[in-house]
């Protein structure tokens, strides 16, 4: 579900006045990347599984891997032909259940609350652009204005900073003291099964004897030779003397007893084992002429009864403690089996387990160790910037850690299915990570703060939506009466906590202290004015005329004109360029615009004339990684009251003439320019443009008088033959009458506006 929580986020960042072609676009274009950083790490996470050394663990790694690059097409496929259906039928307002025509919330305020809670959505088409129908997702507005705005305080990044090494410090004393290793006999079976019971019972008043252990001797050798005799009596002897294996007296061992047998009866039934003939002729007719002799399956011979193939003993296990011991002691009794020259095995039907307990540690470090390198390498190569992919395998490691220390803590032992947990969890956890790393490293601001809200606004909802619906998924594994179950719960649960608070706190606190802007951000004056030299008036080139961004403002001269360097700011484009109205003066239900005063003074640069860097972050352009709705466009222009300060005051060029190639089209017309006037009349009826009076005005030192070259350049600019400014020095530019941020809108469309 989670890259289908990020497909709809990118949907919901486009414009619903777009064409469905254009929104799938942009929504393939900003989710590509993060859906299929995901689905590659989860895939090569479990494939790494595959690799283990359990059967199961390999069955379930390369079932599961397979499952998620099927889902991961299923997502550019068939999730994107849904979305598309269901762009259309946005278009036309049409309930997501029923398919009937439904009123906008601007206009179902007559409509009771059922109708207004369950049905009413999308826009009008007579206002498109009605804040009401336009407004983010609550949890959207809440991820950037609440978590973002507290994380780019000091106070909060240290708490965050504090909260995660008590976070740490608790996974690894967790991890140092209370990890266990192994599954116990009981965790197999259902809690209100009586073998629970019986396991339990047996544990705790039956370990000083609890089983016996089968040594075989296989292979084609000759019993009659002393040698081999002595050399089986040394095996079985040095395992009667070790720790956990009790004295002779409890040992089953046929040659023991067959031996003594024939020495007593040497003398009288002159008794010869010297041949290998004699020797199994006597063993057959003295000692296992009965099959109720208690060693009479101790012994295999081939088909023709010639040669021993096979034997057996019989070894009591003693003075167990903890689940530990158990593989000490099958470990240890292996050892003497590898120091003969006998093929020597040792077995009981337990050895399965203490198997596990042996590897699984090894096994679960090297897994993690080796995906989380690969982690960090894939997303190296799709999030290309060292720091962030450094910061990825650091949340990924830290809550590889925390799920181990806090799982263990959780009453959770480190056996065959946490470990397939774990390996799940390496893929689970890097999700989070790369959607808020590729989501900070694209936004389209500058300074770490503004990236922080962008990246928590875009993938914030995403990740609270796939953390939740995960733990809701799984919930009902956490009453099972099964450990396998309830496991699965835990590891899940932790890891799907952990990873959203790494992607909503932590890391957005790590990046903005050592990420990729906060490292270069002290270079970013000096790129800027390289550009600016490179191109020095750039206003009027054609990189301008790219209509991209989604603030629906236009500048335009306050009446009287602009000798006092001032401009005003009007809201939206769906009015009447000729007759622009202010607040105070629209009427009642009329769209109306809204108009503000700046002046080339202010404090920062706010994209109507532009400087260097602060063009990118712009409150008329795509601010923050987003597209501002009508609203927000209001509430930026009524913060529009103080004067503009120059970035760089020291430059004696006038600030109008250092804007750099913007992502806003900035436009120096007037009606007698007959190329400006043919690209606004693509998008802008005829006679609005007509109506639009000249202006040439110069805002150098807070409006002083005009120079002579710009009394030359006023009239020339009232004739037909329009010459643009001279560049460098103290030159002066032409103030641009209109700055347009996406009217990305055909003529018929402005025209029913």
């Amino acid at each position: 579900m989670d890259d289908s929580f990020v497909m709809l986020a990118a949907w919901r960042r486009t414009r619903v006045q777009d064409d469905v072609r254009i929104r799938m676009a942009e929504t393939f274009s900003g989710a590509a990347v993060s859906i299929t950083i995901t689905s590659v790490t989860d895939v090569l996470s479990f494939w790494v599984g595959a690799f283990t050394n359990f059967k199961s663990v390999q069955i379930f790694s390369i079932y599961t891997g397979t499952a998620v690059v099927m889902l991961y097409i299923y997502h550019i496929t068939f999730f994107g032909a849904c979305m598309a259906i269901s762009g259309f039928r946005e278009a036309q307002n049409r309930h997501a259940l029923l398919g009937i025509r439904v009123k906008p919330k601007s206009e179902a305020h007559n409509h009771s609350l059922l109708y207004r809670v369950l049905c009413a959505g999308g826009i009008s088409t007579t206002k498109p652009y009605e804040v009401e129908d336009n407004k983010d997702h609550a949890v959207m507005l809440f991820c950037r204005n609440v978590i973002a705005k507290n994380l780019n305080k000091v106070f909060f990044k240290v708490l965050v900073l504090l909260v995660f090494a008590l976070y740490i410090s608790v996974a690894l004393w967790g991890l140092i003291t209370h990890s266990k290793e192994g599954l116990e006999r009981s965790r197999l079976s259902r809690e209100d099964s009586y073998s629970v019971a019986y396991y339990n019972v047996e544990e705790k008043y039956f370990r000083r004897y609890p089983y016996r252990v089968q040594v075989v001797i296989s292979g084609d050798y000759n019993y009659s030779d002393p040698k081999i005799r002595d050399e089986v009596e040394s095996v079985i002897s040095q395992m009667e003397n070790t720790t956990y294996v009790a004295e002779s007296l409890f040992t089953d061992s046929w040659l023991r007893e067959f031996m003594p047998l024939v020495e007593s009866n040497k003398l009288w039934y002159d008794i010869n084992i010297d041949t290998e003939e004699d020797f199994i002729y006597n063993l057959e007719d003295l000692f296992l002429n009965s099959p109720s002799n208690p060693f009479y399956q101790d012994v295999v011979f081939n088909e023709n009864r010639t040669r021993i193939i096979a034997t057996r003993y019989v070894l009591q296990i003693t003075n167990l403690g903890f689940i530990h011991e158990d593989t000490w002691m099958m470990q240890e009794l292996r050892d003497i089996c590898d120091r003969s020259f006998l093929n020597v095995t040792v077995f009981q039907p337990f050895f399965i387990f203490f198997d596990q307990f042996l590897v699984v540690a090894d096994t679960t470090i090297n897994a993690v160790v080796v995906a989380g390198v690969i982690m960090i390498l894939v997303s190296l190569v799709f999030i290309p910037n060292p720091c962030c992919a450094i910061w990825v395998g650091f949340s990924i490691i830290s809550i590889e850690v925390g799920v181990m220390g806090y799982m263990s803590l959780w009453g959770v032992s480190f056996d065959a299915i946490s470990m397939i947990n774990l390996i799940m969890c390496i893929g689970f956890s890097v999700d989070f990570s790369a959607h808020i790393s590729y989501a900070y490293l694209s936004a389209k601001v500058n300074t770490p703060a503004e990236r922080v809200e962008a990246a928590l606004h875009d993938l914030g909802m995403p990740i609270l939506q796939g953390s939740v619906s995960t733990v809701l998924g799984i919930i009902a594994l956490s009453f099972a009466p099964s450990y396998i179950f309830v496991t699965f719960f835990k590891t899940i649960f932790l890891v799907m906590f952990f990873g959203a608070c790494h992607g909503l706190f932590l890391l957005p606190v790590l990046l903005s202290l050592f990420g990729p802007a906060s490292c270069s951000s002290k270079h970013h004056h000096e790129k800027d004015d390289d550009k600016e030299r490179a191109d020095p008036d750039p206003q009027l080139g054609a990189s301008n005329y790219g209509f991209d961004y989604g603030i629906d403002l236009v500048a335009m001269p306050v009446e009287g004109g602009t000798s006092n360097g001032r401009i005003s700011v009007v809201g939206t484009p769906a009015f009447d360029l000729t007759t622009p109205r202010t607040e105070s003066g629209a009427d009642s239900g009329e769209r109306h615009t809204i108009q503000r005063q700046i002046s080339p003074e202010s404090d920062k640069d706010e994209g109507i004339v532009t400087s260097g860097d602060s063009s990118q972050q712009s409150s008329i352009g795509k601010t923050q990684g987003e597209r501002f709705s009508q609203e927000a466009a209001v509430q930026r222009c009524r913060q529009l009251e103080t004067p503009l300060k120059r970035r760089h005051p020291k430059r004696r060029h006038s600030v109008a003439t250092e804007t750099q190639r913007s992502p806003l089209p900035l436009f120096p017309f007037s009606p007698h320019r007959p190329a400006y006037r043919a690209q606004l009349s693509e998008f802008f009826p005829r006679e609005s443009l007509s109506a639009l009076p000249p202006l040439q005005t110069n805002i150098h030192n807070g409006g002083a008088e005009q120079s002579k070259r710009e009394k030359r350049s006023s009239s020339s600019n009232r004739s037909s033959k329009h010459k643009p400014p001279a560049t460098g020095g103290k030159r002066k530019s032409a103030l641009p009458v209109a700055a347009f941020a996406n009217p990305i809108f055909r003529k018929d469309e402005i025209s029913r506006l």
